[in-house]
């Protein structure tokens, strides 16, 4: 394989005969496109090696290709490069000291504005919030007359938002109040403010009902439950004006029925007297 590149000036442009190069080795590396097996192990790697030359002559073609060409370019290039890179230092050290100056001058230019600012009547906001969304005003080309009159028409939006906020606000307390305001002339939200406002008022409704019915607990009579007392048996109840007789019985009958007799009379109020066991016949479960 025969690679060697080969320059020309065309129109003042330089040129290689690299594409037709490329193009006439292309086909050729069709046939080395095979899978290798123990048949044609012998040929793949007389095939590897040949390919390997191939690549070094292709890189040695383009090594001394650029050495003829851009070899003295390359050190040229370097030089440039290097008082490139001292150019850029020097502009850079003025740059510096460009800015500290400027910076002076904004630092004297807001501190003049802040007090215009204030003697407009805007020291309740805090003058380096303000500045922070008019950086414009720093600028050298911004004039004082103009920054004047937008320094006018920023109070003016604030002075209608802050009234609007003192309405809003005026159902809460004095002390919530002066606190909603604080936050208001330091975000200067307006959304965030009534926002606030609305959360405090939600919270005074939750503790006032709550209040509500803790008094009114308070308030409510108390009823009190008389301890449930069984009714005395007949037999208890003061009877001193009555007379009181005597009758003596022996019944017959099953445990069941002589139970639900002894619970009716007990209901009733009769008192179960003993009887002797001598006048109680065995076939009775229990003497009285």
């Amino acid at each position: 394989m025969d690679f060697e590149l080969i320059p020309r000036m065309e129109n003042g442009e330089l040129q290689t005969n690299a594409a037709e190069l490329v193009e006439a080795i292309k086909p050729e590396l069709a046939k080395y496109n095979y899978i290798v097996d123990e048949t044609n192990y012998a040929q793949a790697k007389a095939d590897r090696s040949f390919l390997n030359k191939a690549v070094t002559q292709v890189s040695n073609s383009r090594k001394l290709l650029e050495d003829k060409v851009f070899g003295k370019w390359k050190a040229d290039k370097e030089k440039i490069m290097a008082v490139e890179r001292e150019l850029k230092a020097s502009a850079e050290a003025l740059g510096n000291g460009i800015r500290v100056i400027d910076d002076e001058e904004k630092a004297e230019k807001a501190k003049n504005l802040e007090a215009c600012w204030n003697a407009a009547g805007g020291n309740k906001y805090r003058f380096a919030d303000i500045l922070a969304d008019h950086k414009s005003w720093l600028n050298k080309t911004a004039k004082r007359d103009v920054v004047a009159i937008e320094m006018q028409k920023e109070l003016h939006d604030l002075g209608l938002q802050e009234k609007q906020i003192e309405k809003e606000i005026a159902d809460l307390e004095e002390a919530q109040q002066v606190y909603l305001m604080e936050a208001w002339f330091k975000s200067r939200d307006y959304q965030l403010t009534l926002q606030a406002a609305h959360n405090i008022r939600t919270a005074n409704e939750k503790i006032a009902a709550m209040a509500k019915t803790e008094e009114e607990r308070k308030q409510a009579p108390v009823t009190r439950t008389e301890p449930h007392s069984e009714p005395k048996p007949l037999s208890q109840v003061e009877t001193r004006s009555e007379q009181i007789y005597r009758r003596a019985f022996i019944v017959e009958g099953n445990e069941q029925q002589l139970r639900a007799l002894i619970g009716c009379m007990q209901q009733t109020g009769l008192r179960i007297l003993s009887i002797a066991k001598k006048d109680i016949p065995n076939t009775l479960p229990f003497g009285q």
